[in-house]
C-alpha cells in the first residue's frame, strides 16, 4: 500500500513539474511575449515605411514578398540618384572639354610647359569634383555599416531569447556570445580598418595618376590586395566558425530535450498528450524564432539597399563619364576617373559582403537550431 501511495505521489510530482514547464513554454511560445518594439528605433526605415514589429508580424502571418510598391520605390530612388549625379557629370565634362581646347590652343605655341600646366590644372579640377562625390559615397557606406551593426546589436537579445526557448539555454548563451563577437569583429575590421584603407587607396591612386612615371602603382596594388584579402579572410573565419559551432553546440540541448520528451511520454495516462503539446509548443517556438531571424535578414537588406543603390548609381555614372570623355581627355584624367570608380566599387563590395556575412550567420543559426 505504501509503495502504491509513493508511486501516486511521484506521478503527481512529475505531472506538476512537467506540466509547469509546458505551461511556462506555452506562455513563451507567443509573438507578443518578445520585445520587438525595442528594435524598431534601430531600423529607421524611412524609405519603405516599415518598422521591425510590423515586419515580423507580416512575415509570421503571411510570409514576406516584395510588393510592386517596394520595387517601384527602389527604381524611383535609383533614378533619383542618377539625376543627382548628372550635375557633377556635366561640370566634369565641361572641364575636360575646356582642358582639351586649351591643350590644342597651346599646341600652336609649341610651349611644353604651358601644356603640362594646363593638363595638370584640368586633372586637379576633375579629380576634385569626383573626389567630393567619392567622399559622399564613403560617408554613405560608413553610416550604413554603423546602422546595420546597431540594428543587429539590438536584435540579437530578442532573437536569442527565441533560440533559448526553442533549443535550450546552453545553445542560446554560446551562440549569443559568438554572434556578438562576429558583429564586433565585422564592425572593427570594416569601420576601423577596411574603410580607411579604401580612402587611402583612392587618394594614393589619384596622386599616382597625376605623375608621368606613376611611382605609387605598386603601393596602390598592395593596398587593394590587402583590402580584398582581409575581407575574404573575415568571411572565411566567421562563416566557418559559425558552421562548426552550429554543428556541435545545439546537440547537447537536443539530447536534454529528447530525454525530457521521452520521460514525459512514459507517464501513464497523460504522457502521450503532454508529449504532443510539447511538440506543438516547440514547433511554434521554432516558427517564432525563424520569423524573427527572417525579419532580421529582410531588415538588413532594407537598411543596406538604399546605400548600395546610391553607390551603384554613382559608379555607373562615373563609368559612363570615363567612356564618353576618353576620346578627348588626357590619359591621366581617364585613369583618375577609373580610380574613383574602382574605389566606389570596393565600397559596394565591402558593404555588401559585410551584410552577407552577418545574414549567413543568422541563417546558419536558424537552420542549426531547428526542432
Amino acid at each position: 500500500m505504501k509503495k502504491k501511495n509513493a508511486g501516486l505521489v511521484l506521478l503527481l510530482i512529475s505531472f506538476i513539474f512537467f506540466g509547469g514547464m509546458i505551461t511556462e513554454k506555452v506562455d513563451a511560445a507567443s509573438l507578443d511575449e518578445y520585445d520587438l518594439e525595442s528594435v524598431d528605433g534601430y531600423m529607421e526605415d524611412e524609405y519603405f515605411n516599415l518598422d521591425f514589429t510590423s515586419l515580423v508580424k507580416y512575415i509570421y502571418s503571411s510570409g514576406f514578398h516584395f510588393e510592386n510598391e517596394i520595387i517601384g520605390r527602389i527604381l524611383e530612388l535609383f533614378l533619383s540618384e542618377l539625376s543627382h549625379c548628372v550635375k557633377t557629370v556635366l561640370i566634369t565634362v565641361g572641364i575636360i572639354i575646356a582642358g582639351a581646347v586649351f591643350k590644342n590652343m597651346t599646341g600652336i605655341l609649341n610651349d611644353g610647359m604651358v601644356m603640362k600646366t594646363g593638363a595638370f590644372i584640368t586633372y586637379t579640377a576633375v579629380m576634385t569634383m569626383l573626389f567630393v562625390s567619392f567622399a559622399e559615397g564613403f560617408s554613405i557606406v560608413n553610416e550604413a555599416a554603423g546602422k546595420v551593426m546597431e540594428f543587429l546589436y539590438a536584435l540579437i537579445p530578442t532573437f536569442f531569447c527565441a533560440v533559448t526557448f526553442t533549443k535550450g539555454s546552453l545553445t542560446g548563451s554560446i551562440m549569443y556570445q559568438w554572434t556578438g563577437v562576429c558583429i564586433s569583429l565585422v564592425q572593427v575590421m570594416v569601420v576601423k580598418f577596411i574603410l580607411p584603407l579604401i580612402n587611402y587607396y583612392v587618394i594614393i591612386s589619384i596622386i599616382n595618376n597625376a605623375s608621368d612615371d606613376k611611382k605609387f602603382g605598386s603601393m596602390c596594388m598592395l593596398i587593394k590586395k590587402v583590402i580584398l584579402y582581409v575581407n575574404r579572410t573575415m568571411i572565411g573565419i566567421i562563416v566557418g566558425m559559425t558552421s562548426i559551432k552550429s554543428m556541435t553546440v545545439p546537440l547537447s540541448d537536443s539530447l536534454k530535450n529528447t530525454f525530457l520528451k521521452k520521460t514525459i511520454s512514459v507517464i501513464p495516462g497523460i504522457g502521450n498528450g503532454v508529449e504532443s503539446v510539447a511538440e506543438t509548443v516547440a514547433t511554434t517556438g521554432n516558427l517564432i524564432k525563424n520569423t524573427i531571424g527572417a525579419a532580421g535578414l529582410v531588415a538588413v537588406i532594407l537598411i543596406a539597399a538604399i546605400p548600395l543603390l546610391k553607390l551603384a548609381a554613382m559608379n555607373l555614372v562615373f563609368h559612363f563619364l570615363g567612356a564618353i570623355t576618353e576620346p578627348v581627355a588626357e590619359k591621366k584624367v581617364i585613369d583618375g576617373i577609373h580610380s574613383i570608380s574602382d574605389g566606389l566599387g570596393i565600397l559596394q563590395y565591402v558593404l555588401c559582403t559585410s551584410c552577407i556575412i552577418l545574414m549567413i550567420t543568422i541563417g546558419i543559426i536558424c537552420m542549426a537550431t531547428g526542432v
